[in-house]
């Protein structure tokens, strides 16, 4: 699992060299009992997104993932979003 955050981390970093207008967010989020990476790829004003989140707790062994894709529309100050995203949540381990 630790692979394949790293590896999807790794091509969203590069993905925005080859297109200029997209925008990239990365997040890192490290506490005592949790771990929380997050990517996102978002169009500057209107077309597809993508965003994938990845969380482990250290307290119980409880894994969540998810991804999701869709497409946002802008007509000036209002921004609406459709899109699907899929959630696995490992069960912990005893």
């Amino acid at each position: 699992m630790k692979k394949l955050v790293a590896l999807s981390v790794l091509s969203l970093i590069s993905l925005p060299a080859l297109a200029s207008d997209l925008n990239t967010v990365l997040g890192v989020e490290a506490g005592h009992k949790h771990t929380q990476l997050s990517a996102e790829i978002l169009p500057s004003e209107n077309g597809f997104f993508y965003n994938s989140a990845w969380t482990k707790n250290f307290r119980d062994g409880v894994n969540v993932a998810s991804a999701g894709v869709g497409y946002q529309h802008s007509v000036g100050l209002v921004d609406g979003y459709v899109g699907i995203k899929a959630a696995y949540i490992a069960p912990k381990k005893r």
